[in-house]
């Protein structure tokens, strides 16, 4: 077994089995975060509509009450916003009336992927 996973976890579940205070201060901070990549991508019927960020919205909020100032960190590429069908052009527009309950990464404009590239003169010309 290898003592590094084991003594984290050691450390981590051991001010829990004691009766007093072992540590005077949390010994450890927990950071999480979810990205959810390619918001407003995807073919018609199958992005984002006004239910799902309705239910991505609950879900935040949700999470908040177990891990404070929680935020989903949405990957967004700029081609996509405002097509689809009726439902996932509401759903683009209400994501973006609640954009400062979320925290954003900027994707290429319109998704190219770099690494497929063979020089860099190629990804110039795809971004212009």
């Amino acid at each position: 077994m290898d003592t590094f996973p084991t003594s984290l976890l050691v450390y981590d579940w051991l001010p829990s089995c004691s009766p007093t205070n072992l540590f005077p201060f949390d010994p450890l901070k927990r950071f999480i975060t979810i990205d959810v990549d390619d918001t407003f991508m995807g073919r018609e019927g199958t992005r984002l509509s006004e239910r799902h960020v309705k239910n991505v919205l609950n879900f935040q909020k949700v999470s908040r009450n177990i891990v404070s100032n929680f935020h989903l960190n949405l990957g967004f590429v700029g081609s996509g916003f405002d097509q689809g069908n009726l439902e996932e052009v509401k759903g683009n527009h209400l994501l973006l009336q609640h954009k400062d309950d979320f925290w954003w990464f900027p994707h290429t404009y319109s998704h190219i992927n770099c690494v497929k590239r063979k020089s860099i003169d190629e990804v110039m010309d795809n971004l212009k």
